[in-house]
């Protein structure tokens, strides 16, 4: 049996294995996932919870995600969202500060040195509690968070309405079955609204879960469904929900403490170990050729994407962003202060593999930098022919 690696064109979202042989195209297996019947069929490279350990068997390339020392990333930008990342060791230190010498009334003034670190719609409320505390002069977070729940909380819940009436109408578009289970969801998100219970609309993993096991059988019309639950406003995306949320009740139906509010301005900017081509969907390896540094908020929200799908998001912007961050990790190799060996090709081989992914239409930096000398090719050439006979035996 044959396999080839195919890399679908920018437009499309999905890096699939294709078995180029007619002889299985009619087993149940293909029935099931046929997305092209001509010859060849895609399946999608999930095996659920069977995760395998992908690591490289080549020394100079092998590395765990907890070896990629992201804690000595210092002013790099996210590859994703472009602002800087907070590193842990630097977080700790302020979260100590926060907890044992920053008295309630200067937390604004103390969290005001470090605005480069917060993400935008952290960097919003931060601004708008700013203005209100110079109108009041009150200056415990808590407090001014609740002075501005009145305001946010009637904005918050025109863009949830907003969201639900998209779910009406496609609701409309469904077998008479599957539309009667997608109301029936509604209403409830209807009634925490209307209840106020913005602790429970927060829960967007119950809400998706919820929604995903609508039994809908066409698949466009499943994704759809998806993404429309996804784009409801969350306190990672929009000012409002964050205000309501955090001036609201904790998963203990406690309020939050001024101190753990103040941490929440930067604790979503410390990065973590991304995978470039994802984990469990695309089964990419750990190692270093496949890992990115990203914050811990943007990371969640790429989830298990496809790379190229990831990128498409908003492409040009991404691109420039991943240029930042590789400028920034190599003047840390530069001036020796990432200094473990695995690091020395890290940039070049990392910027390969998304060439690689996007068969050369994502060119992070220009022909001629950083490019890879015939002993780095030869290298990543026996690691992805180790990638290609993994994809193989997991196949079997």
């Amino acid at each position: 049996m044959k396999i080839q690696r195919i890399t679908f064109p920018l437009t499309q979202s999905k890096v699939f294995l294709a078995e180029t042989t007619k002889k299985n195209t009619n087993n149940e297996f293909a029935k099931n996932n046929q997305y092209n019947t001509n010859n060849i069929f895609y399946y999608p490279l999930n095996f659920g919870n069977r995760r395998r350990n992908y690591s490289s068997t080549i020394p100079e390339l092998q590395m765990k995600t907890e070896n990629f020392h992201v804690c000595k990333f210092d002013n790099i930008p996210c590859p994703c969202c472009g602002k800087i990342m907070l590193p842990r060791t630097k977080y700790n230190n302020i979260a100590y500060k926060l907890d044992k010498y920053v008295k309630p009334e200067e937390y604004l003034d103390y969290l005001g040195q470090y605005t480069e670190y917060m993400r935008p719609v952290e960097e919003s409320v931060y601004n708008q509690l700013q203005i209100l505390s110079a109108k009041t002069g009150e200056k415990d977070i808590r407090t001014l968070l609740l002075n501005l729940r009145d305001i946010k909380l009637p904005e918050l819940e025109k863009q949830q309405y907003k969201q639900l009436r998209k779910l009406k109408v496609f609701s409309k578009h469904l077998s008479e079955n599957e539309k009667k289970l997608l109301d029936e969801n509604i209403a409830k998100v209807e009634a925490e609204i209307d209840r106020k219970n913005t602790q429970a609309v927060f829960r967007r993993k119950v809400v998706i879960d919820r929604m995903s096991k609508i039994p809908i059988k066409n698949k466009k019309k499943y994704n759809k469904l998806q993404k429309l639950v996804k784009d409801f406003p969350t306190s990672g995306a929009m000012d409002a929900a964050w205000i309501v949320k955090y001036s609201g009740l904790d998963k203990n139906n406690q309020p939050w403490t001024s101190n753990t509010i103040a941490k929440r301005f930067l604790m979503n900017s410390i990065p973590n170990t991304d995978h470039i081509l994802a984990y469990d969907i695309e089964q990419g390896h750990d190692d270093i050729t496949n890992y990115m540094a990203m914050h811990n908020s943007c990371n969640g929200q790429k989830e298990n994407k496809p790379f190229i799908e990831w990128i498409n998001e908003d492409k040009d912007n991404r691109i420039k962003n991943m240029r930042k961050y590789f400028l920034g990790i190599q003047e840390l190799i530069d001036n020796n202060k990432l200094n473990d060996i695995r690091y020395k090709d890290y940039v070049a081989f990392a910027t390969q593999r998304i060439r690689n992914l996007s068969n050369n239409k994502i060119k992070v930096f220009e022909d001629g930098q950083f490019e890879l000398t015939e002993q780095q090719k030869e290298l990543l050439n026996r690691h992805y022919e180790k990638e290609i006979t993994d994809e193989e035996d997991s196949t079997q």
